[in-house]
């Protein structure tokens, strides 16, 4: 049998050996060649689970720095350095049963001028419910000082309620008696001791659910009422406290909304020196006019369309008018105020995945810019341009019409203009349908979505050539299908278009897809990592090309039992056609997952050589990292911390692994002279959508330097996850990751 099939020839990773290969050998090792520097929000090596966000200066050094709770019954403190990076993340573990500490705030409560922290938390199962006090030395470390049992359990905020003593405690909490939503208020009596609680009933039922607290004064009396949203109610409300004039609150006013509402937050949106509130009520951001009484008439509204995740505000571009910023699914956005309570269309878009967000000056320029933290993420910050738009990783959408995620791209020439185009697969399931979007690049730091193909299955690989020999770049595909219809075949036919795709079957699941001469016949050929599901054995399938675009039948090589993970092509062992690092997974089959050298016969069959056992759900690729003309092979895993290197040797044997980095759960690799100095450095992405980037000196070692965030991945399961090209024609490679809702792209912009 023969199948017509178009093969790339070249996959990104050879190209990326080919280049670092390239490298002199004797051009040694150049440290003060600085790192990269990417346009993307500077990021925290990935802390557990934020589940809340306070900000404020804690070690009295001029930087704002960090404080989230979290899942494992933590408060997490990051410190910024001296040149405002987000520094290591110090957990002060708290006691008690309670698993999620669902609010923290910052303020002195003793008086001794450091900030301290309160925290708040419950218990999964809402039966228990605490407030900690954690008091700082000055220095920023910090020692649990009090805690109390208490109806509160979120949304903590540190204000003075009463005039007197120092930063009071109002929470979201349960009414004892209804079991209802209730606002909780604990006194400060002056030492950083709270006297008892007062419980402040929303008088609605238990199965509804306050989502956050603002506070401010709605009456212009001076003192600090609240505000809160009520969801699940039958209609949700906006309901306010109003202070008494002694730190106790009267009968909650209500405010009936028409539709499922978000976060609140409280402020004078319209100039009048009396404090609005805006939420998210349904696809829209509603502005409630305050009337200086706690009672609110509906405003004006805007259509952002999108999930909520949460709200914040500050005046982005300090024009007197308080702006609101987004944090939405996949993405932040800043909607810039016009003062009469509504706001104009989108300022900025950038990436994002947050549930917390705090506005302050974070750099020192008296420009606001955002903090924010992302459930599952990591504390990232977003500096003002000073224009009021957030400095940020740019997201591209990726045409779609199916409800899916990305999970591969791809970079590569797909057009006449010669520059850089990104090609995204996108799916949810493996078995389910599957598409594959083009992204052409534009002039001006801009993508095109030029079209979408529809798959019979999700894409597990993805590879790009002139398959045919024509002139045009094509699309190979390896889908999660089983034994049949698991490769696809797009063909170009110039401009960026594509033939609709073509269907081949290999008999075997393709878990990778990489296209390289692996016979005797300079043909390129196409490579999967392939596993049998009946026997449990994993290898390779190799579709061998006869040129024209004509493939013979596959050709089959047995590794071992255990799971398709990846695959990195090369000529390792000095000679002959190109062999494989085949990459296996054995966890659910109870064998070791390991790592294959598998050395070309030269008719598309392989023999086993150099192998080594490897933890499970990892990632591979080759490079030559230190200039010697062997490519060295490169490993992340979740289950490491780190990135381990095996230097490569003439024989294409490996020597034992040395690990650089503090990379924890990484997700996917891509090697590239990112700072262009000769030498190979590595991006790798985590779980949670933090990029690291480790910078090489010629000599095998990696430095660990900025991460930053990029991907909003939390969604998207090991895979093809990275590209990097120089996508502006700057001269400076940049790097693009698939993010929940389409592509994140990162500009390099290094001086």
């Amino acid at each position: 049998m023969r199948t017509r099939i178009a093969v790339s020839l070249f996959s990104f990773s050879a190209l990326v050996c080919s280049v670092l290969q390239a490298t002199p050998a004797s051009a040694g090792p150049f440290a003060a060649t600085p790192p990269p520097v990417f346009r993307a929000a500077p990021a925290t090596a990935t802390p557990p689970t934020p589940t809340s966000l306070a900000v404020g200066d804690l070690n009295a050094d001029g930087l704002p720095d960090a404080v989230t709770g979290d899942e494992l019954s933590a408060v997490d403190v990051t410190l910024r350095s001296a040149d405002g990076a987000l520094g290591q993340t110090v957990s002060y573990p708290v006691p008690g049963t309670a698993e999620l500490v669902g609010g923290v705030a910052v303020a002195d409560l003793n008086g001794d001028h450091a900030l301290d922290i309160a925290a708040s938390g419950s218990s999964q199962a809402i039966l228990e419910r605490r407030v900690w006090i954690l008091l700082n030395d000055g220095h920023g470390a910090f020692t649990l000082a009090h805690t109390y049992d208490e109806a509160g359990s979120r949304g903590v905020v540190a204000t003075n309620l009463d005039g007197v003593n120092g930063p009071d405690l109002a929470l979201l909490g349960v009414d004892p008696v209804s079991g209802g939503p209730a606002v909780v208020v604990l006194p400060n009596v002056g030492d950083g001791n709270f006297g008892p609680q007062a419980v402040y009933p929303l008088g609605t039922s238990s199965s509804t659910f306050a989502r956050s607290l603002g506070i401010a004064d709605l009456t212009g009396d001076g003192w600090l009422d609240a505000v809160t949203t009520v969801a699940f109610g039958s209609p949700p409300q906006l309901i306010a406290l109003v202070n008494q004039g002694d730190g106790t609150f009267g009968a909650p006013m209500a405010t009936n909304l028409p539709a499922p509402v978000g976060d609140v937050v409280v402020k004078d949106f319209t100039g009048d020196h009396v404090a609005d509130a805006v939420t998210q009520v349904g696809d829209s951001l509603v502005t409630e006019m305050g009337q200086g009484n706690g009672t609110f008439v509906p405003g004006p509204a805007l259509v952002v369309g999108t999930d909520d995740r949460s709200l914040a505000a500050g005046d982005m571009n300090r024009d007197h008018r308080q702006d609101i910023i987004l944090g939405a699914r996949g993405w932040d956005q800043v909607f810039l105020g016009v003062g009469d309570g509504s706001f104009g269309p989108s300022a900025s878009k950038v990436v994002g995945y947050d549930d917390h967000m705090v506005v302050a000056d974070l750099d020192g320029d008296r420009w606001p810019d955002v903090m924010t933290a992302a459930n599952p993420g990591a504390v990232s910050i977003l500096r003002n341009d000073g224009h009021g738009r957030l400095i940020g990783a740019a997201l591209f959408l990726a045409a779609r019409t199916r409800s899916a995620v990305p999970t591969a791209i791809t970079s590569g020439l797909l057009n006449e203009d010669r520059r850089p185009d990104l090609v995204v697969a996108t799916s949810y399931d493996p078995y389910a349908p599957g598409e594959v979007s083009i992204l052409l690049g534009r002039r001006g730091n801009q993508f095109k979505s030029k079209g979408v193909y529809g798959l019979p299955h999700g894409v597990t690989g993805i590879a790009v050539g002139d398959l045919g020999g024509d002139g045009y770049v094509d699309i190979a595909l390896s889908l999660g299908a089983g034994s049949s219809h698991n490769v696809a075949v797009l063909q170009g036919i110039g401009h960026g278009d594509f033939a609709s795709p073509t269907i081949y079957d290999i008999q075997e699941y393709p878990a990778r897809i990489a296209i390289a001469n692996v016979t005797s016949d300079a043909v390129p050929d196409l490579v999967t990592a392939s596993e049998n599901g009946d026997t449990g054995k994993v290898g390779l399938t190799v579709l061998p090309g006869l040129g024209g675009g004509l493939f013979g039948d596959p050709v089959v090589t047995v590794v071992r039992d255990g799971e398709a993970a990846d695959l990195a092509v090369a000529q390792i062992d000095g000679a002959g056609p190109a062999d494989v690092i085949l990459l296996t997974d054995g966890d659910l089959l109870g064998v070791s997952s390991a790592a294959v050298a598998e050395i070309a016969v030269g008719d598309g069959s392989f023999t086993t050589g150099w192998k080594t056992t490897v933890p499970s759900r990892s990632q591979i690729d080759l490079a030559d990292l230190n200039g010697d003309a062997h490519l060295d092979l490169l490993f992340v895993s979740e289950t490491i911390n780190g990135v381990e290197v095996f230097r490569g040797k003439a024989d294409g044997t490996f020597s034992a692994a040395a690990t650089y980095g503090e990379v924890s759960r990484a997700q996917a690799l891509i090697p590239g002279d990112l700072n262009h100095d000769g030498f190979g450095d590595v991006a790798v992405t985590d779980t949670h959508g933090v990029v690291y980037v480790l910078t090489g000196a010629g000599d095998a070692t990696l430095t660990l330097g900025a991460r930053y965030f990029v991907a909003a991945a939390s969604e998207i399961e090991l895979g093809q996850t990275l590209a990097a090209a120089d996508f502006d024609l700057d001269g400076r490679t940049d790097i693009a990751a698939a993010n929940l809702v389409g592509v994140s792209v990162a500009w390099q912009t290094t001086p």
